[in-house]
């Protein structure tokens, strides 16, 4: 044993061991009140903290909206640029085509042109003597003036050949000038809808990234509520370690506590066949998950005669609550629960005709009537 100082007498006194007393007392109470109002904080935090992310959410769902509407503004705009585009490519091959012909016509103007060139010099180097040697081949005198109207018609019809050219040519250059007009009108509305499509995309982009930064910010303040939730129960677990005793404890008020597991009411309490059926039946599938009932701890966790796998958390107050048939026990024994707290899954262990979860509540040892606690 450790030495006490010298200053200190020996022996306490009557009245300092009173003292010593009920300063020990006091501790156990100021620690619970400590962890109360620790509680009390964290639920304040809590209920800020959801009501931020109920808030969020409705932004996130406001930019999630306004997203989609970027994207189909978007899609909208893709399509009038690409049918754009393809107007454009159908008229530069139009221009490309008018250009050849254009081309071509030239070119048979200029060629025409150089074969009646070509003519008009042969015909000036050889003066009138080609009408009159023309004439002197004629059989008669019938021939020899068709044969000198045929050097007049050859020089008519290269004339009328070579205009006849040059007016195609003038239509085909007048095409190709309007198909390239048209091509830059096109060009033109294609580089509107470029830039549209530059503003829709920046658009989508911003708003992408807004939505990004709320959705982050939503994460966060539910990553915060999961370490807020997890900071409660593991208060509320504290306090109920922390407590005068599962047998010890005030009997829990009824308000708060929940229905045990998701389904039907199978077989209600009573006596069936002669005998007390001491709770509920809760048909449900096996592996539905059980809750806690209340806040309590678990007192045990194992397999017991018709049972089957049964778990008894402790309430306070002489109450308790069984959970029987189980197939998966998720509590341990000595783990304290929160109402709604998972502490195992349904099966049919024991004498069991089928799935379900037998539920029952014991006050001071006696059955009652789960359903006015959790109905």
């Amino acid at each position: 044993m450790r030495d006490t100082p010298r200053t200190w007498p020996r022996v306490l006194t009557a009245a300092g061991l009173l003292v010593v007393l009920w300063a020990a007392a006091l501790l156990p109470a100021s620690a619970q009140t400590a962890e109360e109002q620790r509680l009390a904080d964290i639920q304040a935090r809590l209920e800020q903290v959801r009501a931020d992310i109920a808030s969020r959410e409705g932004v996130v769902e406001q930019g999630q909206a306004a997203l989609a509407e970027a994207e189909a503004q978007l899609r909208v705009v893709l399509e009038a640029v690409g049918v754009a585009e393809q107007a454009v490519a159908r008229q530069q091959q139009a221009f490309d085509a008018a250009r050849v012909r254009l081309a071509a016509a030239q070119e048979e103007v200029a060629r025409r042109q150089q074969v009646a060139a070509e003519r008009a010099i042969e015909l000036y180097k050889q003066g009138n003597d080609v009408a009159f040697q023309e004439m002197l081949l004629a059989q008669d005198t019938g021939e020899a003036l068709r044969r000198s109207a045929y050097v007049g018609i050859v020089s008519q019809s290269d004339r009328r050949t070579i205009e006849g050219l040059e007016a195609a040519r003038r239509r085909v250059d007048a095409e190709t000038r309007l198909v390239r007009q048209e091509e830059e009108a096109l060009n033109g509305v294609l580089a509107q809808q470029r830039a549209i499509l530059a503003e829709t995309e920046a658009l989508r982009n911003d708003r992408s990234l807004v939505l990004a930064a709320d959705a982050a910010d939503l994460e966060n303040l539910q990553n915060q509520e999961l370490l807020l939730e997890s900071d409660a129960r593991e208060l509320s677990r504290l306090a109920l370690r922390n407590g005068t005793g599962a047998a010890g404890r005030p009997a829990p008020s009824r308000a708060g506590w929940v229905f045990p597991a998701d389904g039907p009411i199978t077989s209600e309490f009573g006596f069936r066949w002669g005998r007390l059926h001491a709770g509920i039946d809760v048909g449900a599938p096996t592996g539905t998950p059980i809750v806690a009932a209340a806040d309590g701890c678990v007192s045990f966790a194992g397999r017991q005669g018709g049972y089957g796998n049964l778990m008894l958390v402790e309430h306070g107050g002489g109450i308790v609550t069984a959970y029987a048939h189980q197939s998966q026990f998720v509590a341990s024994q000595g783990d304290c629960v929160l109402a709604g707290d998972e502490i195992g899954r349904v099966g049919s262990t024991g004498n069991s005709t089928g799935p379900h979860l037998h539920f029952e509540v014991r006050v001071n040892g006696e059955a009652e009537d789960p359903l006015p606690w959790v109905g």
